[in-house]
Parts: structure tokens; C-alpha cells; sequence
């Protein structure tokens, strides 16, 4: 239910059942968006195990369609360090080209 749902574009948006399964609830940090995330699905020829691989092949199909954008989370002094070299480094580039003019 959880990998339906964040697949579903129309219900991205509502209740995410993340409780429903520990799995979900493992990953919900990875599959919620804030990271991401690899699944590999073993799967097996064998007759005997063919239905237990047609749920994995269906399971993954679903996950497959889950689109999450990961977000770097960043101290806001960490945030205003960054910045701060990036217009350093803009100044010093300015600086250099004026010297050459």
C-alpha cells in the first residue's frame, strides 16, 4: 500500500501508510524523499518459486515508479559558510581581472 501510494501522483500528496509494513517503515526516510535509494529484487527460474518472484517482479514495478528529489539538509551555519566562500571566490576572480585591465 505504501509503495502504490508513493508511486501514485494522485495520492502522493495525502497519508503515506508507512506503519503498514516494517519494510515501509524502515525505509521511510529513503522512499519519503530525503534520500536516495537502490532495491534489487532476487528473483528465481525455478517453477517452484515462481509465484513468490511474480510478487517481487510486481513489488518492483511499483517501486519503480516512486519519484523522490533528495534534499541536502544543512546546518544554517554550515549553509552561510558555503556562501560566504562562493562570494570570496567571486571577489577574488573580480579582483584578478580588474588587476589585469
Amino acid at each position: 500500500n505504501c509503495i502504490s501510494s508513493l508511486g501514485d501522483s494522485k495520492h502522493r500528496s495525502g497519508h503515506v501508510p508507512y506503519r503498514d509494513s516494517k519494510l515501509t517503515m524502515l525505509l521511510a526516510d529513503s522512499l519519503g524523499g530525503n534520500g536516495v535509494t537502490l532495491m534489487i529484487g532476487c528473483v528465481s527460474p525455478s517453477s517452484h518459486n515462481s509465484a513468490e518472484t511474480r510478487n517481487t517482479l510486481r513489488y518492483a514495478n511499483r517501486a519503480k515508479k516512486i519519484r523522490s528529489k533528495p534534499v541536502v539538509k544543512m546546518d544554517p551555519k554550515e549553509k552561510m559558510i558555503l556562501s560566504l566562500k562562493r562570494e570570496l571566490r567571486l571577489l577574488r576572480n573580480e579582483n584578478k581581472y580588474l588587476r589585469h585591465q
